[in-house]
């Protein structure tokens, strides 16, 4: 419960409505970069502000963090994508940090 304090408050509130429904997923993958998967979900209104803009929310949460806490900071962030069905963004994600960036991905 300590480790959850120590959480920015943006990331422990997304926590509780996590659910691990992998099995039914709610909409098709449509495997698109997040500034497009983004105005895809436009007509959805995400419950957390977090989820707003993916990408800026990656850059407020980890702008001054040494390469490899942003990275780890970036997985967790997936996590909590994937509980909350984002599973697309959460592949974006992960899967940058999967390849060296000299293949262009990351």
């Amino acid at each position: 419960m300590t480790a959850l304090k120590t959480l920015r408050a943006t990331i422990s509130s997304v926590i509780p409505g996590i659910r691990w429904s992998l099995a039914d997923l709610p909409t098709p993958l449509h495997y698109e970069p997040l500034e497009k998967l983004q105005k895809i979900r436009r007509s959805e209104q995400p419950k957390y502000e977090l989820f707003l803009d993916i990408p800026a929310s990656i850059d407020n949460l980890f702008s001054s963090s040494t390469t490899e806490s942003r990275h780890y900071g970036m997985i967790a962030l997936g996590l909590l994508l994937l509980g909350h069905d984002y599973v697309d963004e959460c592949h974006d994600i992960v899967l940058a940090l999967s390849w060296p960036s000299s293949m262009g991905i990351t």
